[in-house]
């Protein structure tokens, strides 16, 4: 119960500060001196590269700690069944 309370507070922190970071990037970019239509767009596609990375942050979090407590659980023989550990960069969606 600690550990995914953690991992949920971990995850939504890194979330949000990743959707920061990338959002002030594309603020800092969206040029001044363009039509009403034109900062609407820039807005719609800062909001999607915002959501993007939040998502890849928060997923890699995940991974991170899913696979961290896999390793403990092993090596604490909580886990009757040695499930095998795969390496961060493995983890991959499809």
């Amino acid at each position: 119960m600690f550990f995914e309370l953690i991992k949920t507070v971990t995850c939504l922190t890194a979330q949000i500060g990743a959707g920061k970071i990338v959002g002030n990037i594309l603020n800092a970019h969206i040029p001044e001196n363009v039509s009403k239509a034109q900062k609407i767009v820039y807005s719609l596609g800062a909001a999607a590269l915002v959501a993007a990375a939040g998502v890849a942050a928060s997923n890699s979090v995940a991974q991170t700690f899913d696979s961290t407590k896999k390793l403990v659980d092993i090596v604490t023989g909580k886990d009757e069944k040695e499930a095998e550990v795969t390496p961060i960069a493995e983890n991959k969606e499809e």
